[in-house]
């Protein structure tokens, strides 16, 4: 904890180079250690560290993560994990740190979407944030998907979305909930909707 503390001061500049010239590193030594020499808690300790570390990497290097995707395919993967999905159930029995967990991996995505708006597949990774109810505050991603989306896509970004959209609908059949993916695809359809919306399509948050 006290190296993220000096990592974020001022004068700590070179420091943040020489780790961002070094992703490989980074991966080696947080999400990709050694199961054999690390029980699972200490696994989890080790993601949660390197989640801060690439957090603030971000915050002073903005374009660094973009340029970075095997950093991004870790913290993909640790989103996708059932792990994460039951801690983020379990919240009350977390540190106040570890339940930054899912909103500091929420960060860095929509900085990597900001560089790379095709990335329409995470753009849906994200949504299963609204399906949790949770104390932490996300209404950055309801700002993000209401503004962000609607306003600053491309019309052929947003075709993928409707796209994609389009596919999860076949995938889930008729008879299945859509509201999430229509947290993206409705507000990237139409720029004037009503924000108001957003609650109705938003109970995981209530």
């Amino acid at each position: 904890r006290l190296f993220q503390s000096i990592l974020k001061r001022k004068k700590a500049a070179p420091l943040r180079e020489r780790l961002a010239a070094n992703p490989d590193r980074i991966i080696a030594a947080t999400f990709k250690a050694d199961p054999a020499t690390h029980n699972p808690a200490q696994l989890a300790e080790l993601h949660l560290q390197g989640i801060r570390l690439v957090r603030t990497l971000v915050k002073f290097i903005p374009n660094w993560l973009a340029n970075n995707r095997p950093i991004v395919d870790c913290l993909i993967e640790i989103w996708n994990s059932p792990q994460r999905a039951n801690r983020i159930a379990h919240e009350e029995t977390m540190s106040l740190f570890q339940r930054t967990e899912s909103k500091m991996l929420l960060k860095c995505f929509l900085n990597y979407c900001s560089f790379h708006k095709e990335e329409v597949d995470l753009l849906f990774h994200m949504l299963t944030i609204f399906t949790v109810r949770t104390v932490v505050d996300y209404t950055f991603m309801k700002d993000f998907y209401l503004q962000e989306v609607a306003n600053n896509y491309s019309s052929s970004q947003k075709r993928l979305i409707l796209t994609k959209f389009l596919m999860f609908f076949q995938e889930m059949g008729p008879s299945q909930s859509v509201s999430l993916p229509a947290q993206v695809a409705v507000p990237s359809m139409n720029p004037g909707m009503n924000p108001g919306m957003n609650q109705s399509m938003n109970p995981g948050m209530n």
